[in-house]
This record gives structure tokens, C-alpha cells and sequence, in this order.
């Protein structure tokens, strides 16, 4: 990664877990990122970082998010911020073309497998609240729930094997090179997961 990228005020002025999107991509985690961003809120800092780091990027309006890819032309190949797709994919994810979320999850690389499962169940509240609670459950008592956190999707269970693998490999660079930035990406996804899940956290977690 680009020293120039890492050390610049505009990339400490980005959110968190906007510099933990984009440090996936730009150490070839995977190919591409969305970052959203806060409506009504100045993207230009946002646009400048992704033009020193030398990504390819599209604005999602509708979403408030950036796509930003490290492939040439991966993002209009994909159809990823085309105004058109616009309507297969509101008013909720439930209506979506499941096309289009197929080449979001090629984009963002979650696995085939939790990219099928998505689509199935996006609409049972039901189901994904109790498996919220089951990965929650996991997280401070396996290596393997503490590795689901790290993932940047849903992932189909708790036992996937490309979930687990790659949600490793993110805290591996995390608590290498940006521990602080892990220890605030551990504590953000405990507290949606637990939102999620309808559950109160106690003491540094909640």
C-alpha cells in the first residue's frame, strides 16, 4: 500500500471502518469495497483518497456509497452505480434483482455460497435474528466467531469456510499493522451484531 495513501490528513480524517474497507482492497484482500458515507456530508476528502491510492471509484447516490475497485473497468462491467439497476433494486433488498446482488458479492468477493443464502432468506426477520444470537454466542468463546467478525458480509454459517478464512486473513493485517483499527472494528461489529440480535450489551461492548 501506498505510504503516501496511509499517512495523508485525508485518509485519518475517513471514518474507521471506511479505512478498514479500503485497506482490504488496497492490500489485495479483495477486489473492490462500498463505503458509505453520510448524507449531505463533504465526499471530496472521500474522492481524494480514492485518487492517490489509484482506485477506480463510482458514486451510488441512492445508497450514499462509494464503489471503489483496485481492477480496471471491474465496476462498470458489473453495473455497479448505473442509475438503470436503480429500480431491480429498491424500495428493500427483498424486491432486488438477484442478479444485481450476485455482482455485488463478485465485486465485494463474499462467497457464492453466502450470496445464495442472502437472497433466500433477506426477508425471514426470523431466521437471521436467530442466527445473529448464534454468532454472537460464538464470538468470545471460538477462534472461529472472534474470525466471522471480520468478515464484510453475512456469512451462510458459522462454520463457512470461506467466511472463516477470509475474516482471518482481515484480522491477521489488522492486528498486525493497524491494531487500534482492529480493536475498533471487534467492538463495531459486536455491538450491530447484537443489535441485530436484540440483545444488550454490558460493560466496554455496549
Amino acid at each position: 500500500m501506498s505510504i503516501k495513501v496511509t499517512e495523508s490528513a485525508e485518509w485519518l480524517r475517513l471514518h474507521p471502518v471506511q479505512r478498514i474497507e479500503l485497506i482490504s482492497v488496497l492490500m489485495d484482500l479483495r477486489p473492490g469495497c462500498q463505503i458509505e458515507y453520510e448524507p449531505g456530508s463533504n465526499i471530496t476528502n472521500l474522492r481524494n483518497v480514492f485518487e492517490v491510492a489509484g482506485l477506480e471509484f463510482a458514486i451510488d447516490g441512492l445508497l450514499s456509497a462509494y464503489y471503489a475497485s483496485n481492477e480496471k473497468g471491474l465496476i462498470h462491467s458489473l453495473g455497479l452505480g448505473d442509475v438503470s439497476n436503480y429500480n431491480k433494486i429498491y424500495p428493500c433488498p427483498c424486491c432486488a434483482d438477484p442478479r444485481i446482488i450476485t455482482n455485488l458479492g463478485r465485486f465485494l468477493l463474499y462467497p457464492v455460497c453466502c450470496v445464495t443464502e442472502f437472497i433466500q432468506v433477506v426477508s425471514n426477520d426470523t431466521q437471521h435474528e436467530d442466527f445473529f444470537k448464534k454468532w454472537l454466542g460464538l464470538v468470545d468463546s471460538s477462534d472461529a466467531g472472534l474470525s466471522l467478525l471480520y468478515c464484510f458480509h453475512i456469512p451462510c454459517s458459522t462454520e463457512c469456510k470461506d467466511s472463516l478464512e477470509f475474516g482471518s486473513q482481515v484480522k491477521g493485517l489488522l492486528d498486525t499493522d493497524y491494531p487500534e483499527l482492529s480493536e475498533y472494528f471487534l467492538q463495531h461489529k459486536k455491538k450491530y451484531l447484537a443489535h441485530e440480535s436484540g440483545i444488550t450489551l454490558s460493560g466496554g461492548g455496549g
